[in-house]
C-alpha cells in the first residue's frame, strides 16, 4: 500500500489545494489480496461508515476481482446509498458522474449527475500521471481526505473512499466512490 501527504509544502501540494491526504490501497486484478493489506487499508479509513461500505464492497469482490456492477443492490446500499457516486472514468481523465446520491448534491451545492470529476475537485496534471503509474492501471482501492473549500459555501473536510466496479457493457472503468464529512461544517464561509 502507498500513502502520500500532500499537505505539506511541496509543488504538488500547492497545485493540489483540495487533496490533503492519498492512500492508494490492494488492487484486485485477478489475485485476491493479503488479508494483512486489506485489515491495513480498512483501518485507514475514518469513520464506521466508511468501514462498513468497504466491508458491503468486499462481499461482492471474489476472486481478487472487483464486483460487477450488476451486483451493486439498491437495497444492499440502502444505508450508505445518499453519499454514494457512480464514476465512469478512463486513463485520459475524462471522469464523469453517472449517478451521486442526494447528500453529495447538497455537499457540493449541485447536480453533479453528468459533471466532470475535474470540475468537482483540484488535481494537478502531475498528481495524475503519477496515480496512473502506481497503480499500473490496475484496479485498486482508495481513500483521499480532501479540503473542500468552496467560494460561498462551508468549510469542509471529506473523506472519500474509492472501489473499483466491473461493467461488462462499458469500456470505461467504473468507480464507486462513498465521500462523508470528516468535520462538522463550520460557520466560518469560505471567500477566496
Amino acid at each position: 500500500m502507498l500513502a502520500l501527504r500532500l499537505d505539506e509544502t511541496t509543488g504538488q501540494a500547492q497545485s493540489d489545494l483540495d487533496l490533503l491526504q492519498l492512500f492508494l490501497g490492494p488492487t484486485f486484478d485477478g489475485i485476491a489480496p493479503e488479508d494483512e493489506d486489506i485489515t491495513l487499508f480498512r483501518n485507514i479509513l475514518q469513520t464506521q461508515t466508511a468501514r462498513k461500505v468497504l466491508d458491503w464492497w468486499l462481499t461482492l469482490a471474489e476472486g481478487g476481482t472487483p464486483p460487477l456492477k450488476s451486483l451493486l443492490s439498491v437495497r444492499e446500499m440502502a444505508p450508505f446509498i445518499s453519499s454514494i457516486a457512480l464514476i465512469e472514468c478512463d486513463l485520459h481523465d475524462d471522469a464523469r458522474v453517472r449517478l451521486a446520491g442526494y447528500d453529495l448534491e447538497q455537499m457540493f451545492g449541485r447536480s453533479l449527475t453528468g459533471q466532470r470529476v475535474n470540475d468537482l475537485v483540484q488535481m494537478s496534471p502531475e498528481l495524475r500521471c503519477m496515480l496512473y503509474q502506481a497503480v499500473d492501471g490496475r484496479p485498486g482501492l482508495r481513500y483521499s481526505v480532501r479540503d473542500l473549500r468552496q467560494v460561498g459555501k462551508e468549510y469542509r473536510i471529506v473523506g472519500v473512499l474509492e472501489m473499483p466496479v466491473v461493467d461488462t457493457g462499458a469500456g470505461a472503468p467504473l468507480v464507486l466512490a462513498h465521500f462523508e464529512a470528516l468535520n462538522v461544517p463550520t460557520r466560518h464561509v469560505y471567500r477566496h
